[in-house]
């Protein structure tokens, strides 16, 4: 998915967001003379193709909408997703930590729907590479569905396999790996990854933590941490914000760490 500018006129080509409110936020593709439907009425994309970003219309029962550029967070609500991702606040700070820019070249482990994937796509740019793999052959498959809906497929290589079995041509310089036993397939991909470059691990369980860090510094990683990321959102009504009621809490524990050379 190319960046977009906001004065960039909407075509069949492009990917938008249909934005009616909080829970309401669709991503796609407008078609001529096609319809998209909602619970809040139908929209057509012919009033749509050939407008700006940024631009409201009307559904068939009169309710107010907004076309936007996709983000990362739309990317995150639109994705098919038959199990769990990442969420934002993770998958942030996984992005940060690494230090992911373009050109990067990155393994991960355990493609999953592949949100975690795009959004390293994303990072990556057109001269990047994500070298994802998962060993189950139809989660790989939505998750490419996905990533070529989003135009990302040019920067991903999709394989189905575990990764300890993973055999490219050259290094990596960023790890990403969500997987329920990290600790047997770091000695593996630590041998892909050139020095002083970084891992991130994803895992939801503290005794997870324990046996994933005995395993990176035996590798010699340094510079090992774990993190867990709380999200408190707030309602926001006139005269009356405050935190909500119901919020995302614990989702799992992040183990960064770099890679020495001696």
């Amino acid at each position: 998915m190319t960046p977009v500018l906001m004065n960039e006129i909407i075509t069949e080509e492009t990917l938008v967001v249909v934005y009616l409110d909080e829970r309401r936020r669709y991503i796609a593709k407008p078609k001529k003379g096609e319809k998209f439907h909602t619970d809040k009425g139908v929209i057509s994309w012919d009033d749509i193709i050939g407008k700006g970003f940024g631009s409201s219309f009307y559904t068939s029962k009169g309710i107010k909408y907004w076309i936007f550029a996709p983000l990362l967070e739309d990317i995150y609500l639109g994705f098919s997703r038959p199990s769990q991702v990442i969420y934002p606040k993770d998958a942030a700070y996984i992005v940060f930590y690494l230090g992911i820019r373009e050109g990067d070249r990155v393994l991960e482990a355990g493609t999953g729907s592949g949100f975690m994937t795009s959004i390293l796509a994303w990072f990556v740019g057109n001269s990047g590479r994500v070298y994802t793999y998962d060993v189950r052959d139809d989660m790989s498959e939505r998750a490419r569905k996905n990533i070529e809906m989003l135009g990302f497929g040019d920067r991903v290589q999709f394989n189905v396999g575990n990764v300890v079995d993973a055999k490219l041509d050259f290094p990596v310089n960023k790890i990403f790996l969500d997987l329920p036993d990290p600790w047997n397939v770091i000695p593996s991909v630590n041998n892909l990854l050139i020095p002083s470059g970084t891992i991130a691990v994803f895992v939801p369980t503290t005794n997870q933590i324990e046996k994933t860090t005995n395993a990176l510094s035996e590798g010699n990683f340094v510079d090992i941490r774990a993190v867990e990321l709380i999200n408190r959102e707030y309602q926001l009504k006139r005269n009356a914000v405050r935190p909500k009621n119901i919020g995302v809490l614990h989702t799992g524990y992040i183990i960064t760490a770099r890679k020495a050379s001696t």
